[in-house]
């Protein structure tokens, strides 16, 4: 729960850092910008990995993979129509635009993608990634579990045991 508040405090603070991003404020800082390198996104796929391990402790993989399908996708779906769509009005409102959000959003519906349509996943890339990553790894966990590989076992355990065993289970 800690690294989903960071998130926030992440993605507040790109505003006012020097790289790119949707929204930016006219003063960035330096230093913001190095402290937010220690933020990185590796930490939620790190999350999402003790996500999977832990789901593979209760779940075969046919049921893994339809709960990978489902609950990223219907979250990813709601967030293209719902929460994506102010930003990338925020966005061109900042560039100069001067429609309304009602005269804006019919061109969501098109599903043009942005940045030439205004249909995107913006922000909720990980979202995506998490739902590709997971349902391409199935035929790897599958072949793990078959196998009898001495990876086998480790993949339900905690994930750090995994990591630190890693060098002694891959074959």
């Amino acid at each position: 729960m800690a690294a989903f508040a960071v998130l926030i405090f992440y993605h507040s603070g790109m505003i006012y850092v020097p790289w790119e991003f949707h929204i930016k404020n006219p003063e960035t800082s330096e230093t913001l910008g190095l402290v937010m390198m220690f933020f990185n996104l590796p930490l939620l796929f790190f999350i999402s990995g003790c996500g999977v391990a832990f789901s593979l402790r209760r779940r075969g993989l046919g049921e893994f993979a339809r709960e990978r399908l489902w609950r990223p996708l219907l979250p990813l779906v709601f967030g293209m129509f719902a929460i994506v769509p102010p930003q990338i009005y925020v966005e061109r409102l900042q560039k100069g635009a001067t429609f309304s959000y009602a005269e804006f959003y019919p061109e969501v519906l098109r599903l043009i993608p942005s940045p030439g349509g205004s249909f995107s996943w913006h922000h909720l890339w990980f979202v995506m990634y998490l739902l590709v990553y997971s349902l391409a790894a199935i035929p790897r966990l599958g072949a793990l579990r078959g196998s009898g590989a001495a990876l086998t076992p480790q993949l339900t355990r905690w994930p750090v045991t995994f990591l630190s065993h890693q060098s002694t289970c891959l074959p």
